[in-house]
């Protein structure tokens, strides 16, 4: 009965974190109409599934073995539970409240709490993840602010100046949606390699599947989440991101995907939403200056939930986990 329960909330949340990671994935292609809703769902579908099944394995490693080794879950399976569970709740509270929740960071948290309970935690493995979390966003930062600042206004410069020349406009802009889209895909596979350890790591931990057999699982949930349930996430995410420039977009979502990529290679479990946000953020202080981006009260908002999101998941954890060994 134990792993019916396991499976069902092991499912449930690969199929929440692929429904999330649609809007993040998509949202710019369905907003711009580039693409039509269907064929964006239907793309999350094919790119979650070949980028967990290629490169999610690695990440799954880390997450099942690499923070706790798998002897304490193993002598304790209920604590595999804490695991799921609090990521689960992270992302219903962070939907209430309307902040693109950092899934990652409640898995990962939730299994560092679990080993500070019990005094048996992976410290160099913990250490090089949380220092991919504090460089990974800085760096997307800095990425897109310099582009901001330098390279897309002379971009735009360049459209302008194709104005008059129609034909060459619509080729142009027939050439940026390629892009776009192209992006996007890039940014949905990354997404399926680095995000599918998040539901299906404690499988591995407990060593009821491999984790080739954990990549299939969890890519099959996260595409069945973001074709079914991702609709009213791009839906609304659209509605935010056209304010975004196309030209944005694909830089964002580029240079997002090839982090997440590398970040996937090198085992590490880093935060979709946090770099996105993070190029956004970037290019906003680069076209509206530093102050009037940090005044605004979301983008404070945000960054509060960031700092305060991993910290609450490891108490919680590590309480819980506590309460569990007394009795």
């Amino acid at each position: 009965m134990e792993f019916y329960f396991l499976f069902f909330f092991v499912f449930l949340l690969a199929v929440n974190v692929g429904a999330n990671n649609a809007g993040a994935c998509m949202a710019t292609c369905f907003g711009s109409k580039t693409l039509t809703k269907r064929s964006s769902l239907l793309l999350v579908f094919i790119f979650f599934f070949i980028g967990s099944l290629l490169f999610g394995q690695e990440v799954i490693k880390t997450l099942s073995e690499g923070i706790v080794p798998k002897t304490l879950v193993k002598e304790n399976n209920s604590l595999i539970f804490i695991t799921l569970i609090i990521p689960m709740s992270a992302i219903l509270v962070a939907n209430i409240i309307k902040i693109p929740i950092a899934t990652t960071h409640a898995v990962v948290a939730s299994f560092i709490g679990i080993g500070i309970a019990n005094n048996n935690i992976q410290k160099e493995s913990v250490s090089l993840i949380i220092t991919w979390w504090l460089i990974t966003p800085v760096l997307m930062f800095i990425i897109n602010f310099l582009i901001g600042k330098f390279v897309y206004y002379k971009i735009v410069k360049y459209l302008l100046e194709l104005s008059g020349h129609s034909i060459k406009k619509k080729k142009f802009d027939k050439i940026l949606r390629i892009f776009l889209i192209l992006s996007a895909c890039i940014l949905a596979l990354s997404a399926g390699a680095n995000n599918s350890a998040n539901a299906v790591a404690p499988l591995v931990a407990l060593e009821i599947n491999s984790t080739f057999e954990a990549a299939i699982i969890a890519g099959i949930a996260m595409s069945f989440g973001s074709l079914f349930f991702g609709g009213r996430i791009i839906d609304s995410m659209a509605n935010d991101i056209t304010d975004i420039s196309i030209l944005r977009a694909v830089s964002v979502q580029t240079t997002g995907g090839i982090l997440l990529v590398i970040a996937s290679v090198a085992g590490i479990p880093i935060s979709l939403a946090e770099i996105i946000t993070s190029g956004i953020i970037g290019f906003s202080c680069s076209n509206l200056g530093w102050k009037k981006t940090f005044a605004n009260s979301n983008i404070v908002k945000i960054l509060k939930f960031w700092v305060a999101g991993p910290i609450i998941c490891i108490l919680l954890s590590y309480l819980i986990s506590l309460l569990m060994g007394n009795y």
